[in-house]
């Protein structure tokens, strides 16, 4: 069987995506390779493709127990023979596994980074006809990346156990350092490495400032009614407050944290995959383990730490391609406190690091500019241009120019001895109440703003620490200390321009504006059938005890709505379905679609 013969017959694509032949066929002549492509773009198929189609085992490092039970039962789903030897495995699994692994029956095999590293199991690798090493998630060996884990980072030490074998490194996540440290660190400097680009279209940032967000996040959820959506906060306490406070309007919601029992967050995540539970509000604790591909919609109601854990934490939304969303709320306040914890941090080589990947963020966030383009060049994609799907391109703020308000502010600070925190300096300079600096008044700066209102003055005395013309002094309560750039201000003239402060109603019309499927809307007959196929994958799906998108994805069930199979030939041919379900499930799909048309 060829490949694309796999792809087709297996499941039921006709053709590849971007690199993925490349890299499979890389992988085939057994060359070792490291493969950048965004998350829900068919990273897997990489790998599990070479699986079917050559002899030998194929064994998978993956992270998280969730996620190698999802891609293992995705597998059997498709007539592959697949297995994953974790912990929860009984002697009884582990007897099978090992069996079927000698036999050669066994196609894949999913460990995690520490039974790979457990004694005595790469020995036991040599017994089996071992013919490629894929590593998932392999930004997790590299200190650059967003989820640095030391038993990855030893990744290295086993595949140089296993001379001969190819191996395959994929993530999602991986800035041109973070692929230099993957490669080094596996041992593969000269490994061809293929990157499919980090643009999501389907996904549709938008970025608002956080004024009250129980009332911007609950208003942004009543709006779009039963769909799947993640919204991450900073703490456990948020989490679980905001799904109480959703629960109380309707919302079927759950909260995720590290600190709840085993039993209850693989309870809550198998509600959130099942569809049970719409919302799952959450730390990053809720992280790689999420394969739901129609999560629609990703909040932020906390800043994130880097570019990479919001890149990344955002792709857990549209991973089938349909339209979908990001939405982030900031608060300087937010990047004070980050701020601070890095600060606390004591390796002065992981603190340059963060506070690094912190000003990238912040310069994304903060300049008004296309987010998507800013998010690509980050990762060292050279794009130009807007990208028409984020709030920058959709909705674009005229800049205010506020030069003589940035001199005025940045004197004031000066003069008064550099000691005013943010509320101080706004009350100085709009002479309101008594002032806490004693000589502020004899300056000629105090009280020239008067008037401005106080949300006004806060908002641009942020935007001037977000531009870097002041530095928030964490030891010195808050006090603002004039950067370098400020010369340019002061003495050379620089203009001043900054996106004005958006009222309540602006940022909820912003956010109120859904994204568009790029699809043609199904008319009523098929919709009918779509909805018909839907509970009954829901049906089935629960008697089988899995996750219903394991059975058919939302896009599969649409390609059969729009294409109405009359038989199995027929059915063959919509996207998504191949002869394994073709096979077991046929007969019923066909079925559900001519009973809906009668």
């Amino acid at each position: 069987m060829t490949p694309i013969q796999a792809l087709r017959d297996i499941w039921g694509f006709s053709e590849f995506r971007s690199v993925q032949a490349d890299v499979i066929d890389t992988v085939l002549a057994r060359e070792d390779a490291l493969l950048v492509m965004p998350t829900g773009s068919g990273k897997s198929i990489c790998f599990q493709v070479p699986a079917v189609v050559q002899s030998g085992l194929t064994v998978v490092v993956s992270p998280l127990l969730a996620l190698m039970r999802d891609q293992v039962s995705a597998l059997r789903q498709n007539g592959i023979k697949a297995a994953a030897l974790n912990s929860a495995s009984t002697p009884e699994e582990i007897t099978e596994i090992r069996r079927s692994a000698v036999s050669g029956e066994l196609k894949l095999l999913y460990v995690s980074p520490e039974r790979l590293l457990s004694p005595g199991f790469v020995n036991e690798l040599l017994e089996y006809s071992l013919v490629l090493l894929a590593i998932d998630e392999a930004h997790c060996m590299s200190q650059w990346g967003p989820d640095f884990r030391p038993e990855y980072a030893r990744l290295g030490e086993v595949r140089a156990r296993l001379p001969g074998i190819t191996t395959l490194a994929l993530t999602a996540t991986a800035d041109p350092a973070t692929q230099v440290d993957i490669r080094n660190r596996l041992g593969l400097p000269n490994a061809r490495t293929f990157i499919a680009g980090f643009d999501r279209p389907n996904i549709r940032y938008t970025v608002v400032p956080r004024q009250e967000p129980l009332r911007q996040i609950e208003h942004y959820i009543k709006e779009r009614p039963g769909q799947s959506g993640i919204v991450y906060c900073m703490s456990r306490k948020k989490t679980e407050d905001l799904a109480d406070s959703l629960r109380s309007i309707g919302v079927r919601a759950q909260c995720y944290h590290a600190g709840l029992p085993t039993a209850v967050k693989e309870r809550t995540q198998d509600e959130f995959l099942n569809g049970d539970v719409d919302v799952i509000t959450a730390t990053i604790a809720f992280g790689m383990g999420i394969d739901k591909p129609d999560v629609r919609y990703v909040i932020h109601r906390d800043l994130p730490k880097s570019v990479e854990a919001y890149y990344q934490e955002t792709g857990r939304a549209g991973r089938d391609g349909m339209p979908a969303e990001a939405l982030l709320l900031f608060s300087l306040g937010d990047l004070i406190f980050i701020k601070k914890m890095i600060g606390e941090t004591t390796d002065p080589v992981v603190r340059e690091i963060e506070s690094a990947k912190l000003e990238a963020l912040t310069e994304i966030v903060a300049s008004g500019n296309c987010r998507r383009t800013a998010l690509r060049a980050y990762f060292g994609e050279s794009v130009t241009g807007n990208c028409g799907n984020c709030d920058a391109c959709l909705s674009p703020q005229p800049r205010v120019d506020i030069t003589d308000f940035a001199r005025d502010a940045l004197m004031l600070a000066y003069r008064t001895g550099q000691k005013a925190a943010i509320y101080s300096l706004s009350d100085m300079l709009r002479a309101h109440g008594r002032p806490k600096i004693a000589d502020a008044v004899e300056h000629a700066e105090y009280g020239k703003w008067a008037a401005l209102t106080e949300v006004e003055t806060l908002h641009r005395i942020r935007q001037l620490v977000l531009l870097g013309y002041f530095r928030v002094d964490l030891p010195q309560h808050g006090a603002l200390k004039l950067t370098p750039p400020t010369k340019a201000v002061l003495r050379e003239g620089k203009a001043v321009t900054i996106v004005p402060y958006q009222t309540r109603k602006e940022a909820e019309k912003q956010t109120s504006r859904k994204a568009k499927s790029p699809e043609p809307e199904m008319d009523e007959g098929t919709e009918a059938v779509f909805q018909a196929l839907r509970a009954w994958r829901k049906s089935e799906a629960t008697e089988q005890g899995v996750a219903a998108f394991l059975i058919f994805s939302d896009a599969a069930l649409r390609s059969i709505a729009s294409r109405s199979p009359k038989d199995r030939t027929e059915l063959l041919e919509c996207a998504g379905v191949g002869t394994a379900k073709a096979d077991r499930y046929g007969e019923a799909v066909l079925a559900v679609v001519e009973e809906s048309q009668a």
